[in-house]
This record gives C-alpha cells, structure tokens and sequence, in this order.
C-alpha cells in the first residue's frame, strides 16, 4: 500500500504537491509516500497563464527547494533524468510512462492538485473487489458518444486511482502507443481531439492521455468501479469527500478556501453547514 505522485520540474505544481503533501500527512501520518519527480528542464511543462503568479507564501524556486521541503513528510523519491518521451516531448502527461519504474503494488495515484481529508488506507479495501477505482471525467458526464465496441465508454479522470496486479506499471508500459493512436485523425476520436484542442486551448490534448487511459482499462478488459462522491470528488466540492482533486484550473480557489487563512481548515463555516447536511 503506499501512495505515488508524479512530478516534473514545474514551480506551480511542486507548490500544489506541497501542500497535498501536507494534507495527505496530517490524517495519514505512516503511509509510504513515493514521488517519482521527473528532470525535464521545464520543457514538458502546462501552460498555466497568470496562474503561476499566484503567491502561496512558500518559496519552492526549484527542485532542490522542494525535496528539502518534504524531508519533514518523510518521502521517498526517484528521480528520473532519462526519461525518453520520443515524439512526444512536450507533452507532460506521457510522463506517466516513468510508472514502470514503481515497484509495489497496491497503489493511490495523486495528482499535485488534491487534497486529502482524511485516513485514505480504507479506501484500498475496494481493492478487494474491483482492480482499478477512479473518477469519471467530466466530458464523460456530458459527451454521450464516447463508445467502445458500440458500448457507451466512460473516459476517466486519470489523476486519481487505485491501481493494483500491477496495472499502474503495465499503463506506463502502454500509454504511449495508445495515446500517439489517438493523435492521428484516422483515429474514430482523433479528429474529435484535434477540433476540441483548437477550440479550448489544448483540452483535447490534455484529454488525450484520459482518452488513452479509458482505452487501456477497456482494451484489457479490466475489473473497475467508478469512486463514489465521497471517496473522490473531481471540480467542485459539494459534498464531504476523501479526496478533492480541484483540477488546476480551479485549484487557487480552493486553496484559498482551505489555506486561506494561514493554516489548513478543511473548508468555511457556511460551505460546511451546507456539506455537513449533506
């Protein structure tokens, strides 16, 4: 059992891993923490905007700033300066192919932009179960035309999940071939990604790892669940939750909400008279 982040050089998101971290350590003091940070220079980086102009009051001007930070939260990193993204350079998510390089098995991918609110070692018992537990994706809620073998296919939100049998590893192994699948526009969802890239500023290609990861849970006929509410809430907070992953776009809105105040308070008093009926 142990909970991964993946990383890149990035000063935006090791400030959000921060403070994941720190949440993550405040209900769940002994779980193995594993941070693979990936050496790219800067050059795979998300173009975020004003977003990275935002002060956290916490200075992590590089990579070294950050792993000094995290000693307190007893981390353990692999740091990787080979990783090879072949055509893809670029393109972050295909970093997710570093994944072949963790060891164990039951595995809590964490994307940086969460946060923890309590003991997360129960929600590995649905590993009893199923073999891989996420979150379904927002354009899956909307866009009813996905399909796989003429079944509607929900697209996942990759960034987290409960992996084990070694799926997390066997992903790093595929995501590449599935994902440059994806970028040809002979590909039934290819051209679909290419318009909706042009029309949102790079959505589809950020969508397209989330593509390549439904495709490989439905290729290899894998035994999933989706989360419930209240193990994993993706966007917007509505009810008390496990894990909100707040995706980038809105995570300094709730970082505020949560840190605001100079001390981590899970949310505001009319938030929680409102969640706590719920």
């Amino acid at each position: 059992m142990k909970v991964l982040y993946i990383l890149n050089e990035s000063p935006f998101y090791l400030k959000m891993a921060y403070f994941s971290l720190y949440t993550l350590r405040k209900y769940n003091p002994d779980i193995p923490i594993e941070i693979l940070l990936v050496l790219d220079n800067q050059k795979e980086n998300r173009f975020i905007g004003k977003l990275q102009e935002f002060d956290f009051g916490i200075d992590l001007p590089d990579v070294n700033s950050f792993i000094k930070y995290c000693e307190k939260y007893k981390v353990n990193f692999t740091v990787i300066n080979d990783l090879d993204m072949k055509e893809e350079s670029g393109y972050h998510p295909l970093q997710r192919m570093a994944f072949t390089r963790v060891a164990e098995d039951q595995i809590l991918l964490l994307d940086a932009d969460t946060f923890i609110f309590d003991d997360v070692s129960p929600f590995f018992q649905a590993l009893k179960y199923h073999d891989l537990v996420a979150d379904i994706t927002d354009w899956g809620r909307w866009n009813k035309f996905l399909k796989y073998e003429d079944k509607l296919m929900n697209p996942f939100n990759s960034g987290v999940v409960l992996f084990q049998k070694g799926l997390l590893q066997e992903y790093g192994k595929q995501v590449y071939d599935i994902s440059m699948k994806l970028k040809s526009e002979d590909h039934p969802y290819g051209r679909w990604l290419f318009e909706l890239e042009n029309k949102e500023n790079s959505s589809g290609k950020l969508g397209r790892e989330e593509i390549a990861f439904a495709f490989f849970v439905y290729n290899n006929k894998i035994n999933f669940r989706l989360s419930t509410f209240r193990e994993i809430q993706t966007n917007n907070r509505l009810y008390n939750t496990l894990i909100h992953h707040t995706q980038t776009q809105n995570y300094i809105r709730y970082w505020k909400m949560y840190f605001g105040k100079g001390h981590f308070a899970p949310c505001k008093k009319l938030r929680c008279s409102y969640i706590n009926k719920v």
